[in-house]
């Protein structure tokens, strides 16, 4: 009698748990079409070509949109910044103006849109702090096998639809799910690890004292693969300290993580292409800002030298750098002072010239290694502390602070 009664509240929430589901993908496709339909009406009314393969993952071509009107923005502050005199005074700048606003009110609604899906999503993955009961538990792990592809391993199929996944968060997740001991999952995991269809990315560079750098979980179509693919450079060990920078570190100063490489559109002079910048963070002012990391393959910064023309543009000169080391924060100083410099040139013959002269990069660098330093001095030493975590290197006490 109690196990009919059992199955029977399981039969209802796992009905339940397919209903929200259809609810959930009804959302989705509503969200997607907002978003096409607002991605065309941008592009079309600010000279764009839009893009004609959209992505089916709602969260990519929000991000494609968002980006895209990050840019057209950009441009019309440009054209309607009062104190450029040379703009002023143009018979259009009450029209880009008021076009500006109202691209300001769009996008005030698409996000309206993007956080009602985002909370429609956590309300329903939300398990952090929370023990839910077996049978909700059940139900979870019937709608995660009935997602499946079909005859793929549940384990491959939750590292292929999480983002960044550490081996940690793997191991409890599927605990969870599976009702079994963690060692059982290790197990398994080592299984397919042996098998190679699932690839665990830990780093040989040496972590400070307390600090742990994640283990991630790779597979062939993985969160992990994804930014590997994209980040030009990007070596497979440097991926979990990209990770501890973007989840762990600066978090803990008001930055928070938006998006790993993002796809940022580019109008260019002869076609549209992608600029692929490496973190998408909101910072403690509530702005986005974009960040680069340099490491092992920054060689003589050809790579930087290659995205640099459309990182400048996307940001407004506005420029983050994390460097592995000291040597490659310098490194990035040193070429980002002879550009300044060279800029600066140009400016001063302009100005002769009585043209309109061109603003210098603002550009804060930090390096990974020297932060445990960093920390250190806080405590112990906060008179000799740089003043913020944007500095170029430490050794014994300071060496060169950015801000």
């Amino acid at each position: 009698m109690d196990n009919a009664i059992g199955s029977a509240n399981l039969r209802a929430l796992y009905e339940e748990e397919n209903r929200h589901k259809e609810l959930l993908i009804e959302e989705i496709q509503k969200t997607n079409e907002i978003l096409k339909y607002f991605l065309e009406r941008i592009c079309r009314e600010n000279g764009v070509k839009p893009i004609t393969d959209y992505p089916e993952r709602v969260d990519q071509l929000a991000q494609i949109t968002v980006n895209t009107c990050q840019v057209i923005l950009s441009q019309l502050k440009q054209c309607t910044n009062p104190n450029n005199s040379t703009n002023r005074d143009e018979p259009e700048f009450k029209k880009l103006t008021e076009i500006l606003r109202n691209q300001q009110a769009d996008i005030l609604k698409l996000n309206t849109e993007i956080q009602k899906l985002t909370d429609a999503n956590l309300a329903r993955n939300k398990t952090e702090n929370t023990q839910p009961n077996s049978a909700s538990l059940d139900a979870t792990a019937m709608g995660l096998l009935d997602s499946q592809p079909k005859d793929e391993d549940p384990i491959l199929g939750m590292v292929r639809k999480e983002g960044i996944l550490r081996l940690k968060d793997l191991i409890d997740r599927y605990a969870l799910f599976s009702h079994l001991a963690s060692r059982e999952v290790e197990e398994k995991i080592s299984d397919l690890e042996g098998e190679r269809k699932l690839e665990l990315i830990k780093t040989s560079i040496k972590a400070p004292y307390g600090v742990t750098y994640p283990t991630l979980v790779k597979t062939s179509e993985s969160a992990a693969t994804r930014i590997l693919n994209s980040i030009n450079g990007l070596t497979i060990k440097e991926l979990p300290l990209l990770v501890y920078a973007a989840e762990e570190y600066l978090p803990k100063y008001g930055y928070k993580l938006i998006a790993y490489a993002p796809a940022i559109m580019i109008n260019g002079k002869k076609e549209e292409h992608f600029f692929i910048p490496h973190l998408q963070m909101q910072n403690k002012e509530g702005r986005t800002i974009y960040l680069m990391f340099e490491g092992f393959n920054y060689n003589d910064g050809e790579n930087t030298d290659r995205y640099l023309p459309d990182y400048r543009r996307v940001t407004s000169d506005d420029l983050y750098f994390i460097a592995l080391n000291p040597k490659i924060a310098k490194a990035i100083k040193s070429k980002m002072n002879y550009l300044n410099v060279t800029r600066l040139g140009k400016n001063l013959a302009n100005s002769q010239k009585e043209s309109k002269t061109t603003d210098l990069a603002t550009v804060r660098i930090t390096n990974i290694a020297d932060w445990s330093v960093y920390e250190d001095l806080k405590k112990k030493k906060p008179e000799l502390a740089p003043l913020s975590i944007w500095f170029i290197a430490i050794t014994k006490g300071i060496n060169d602070n950015e801000e």
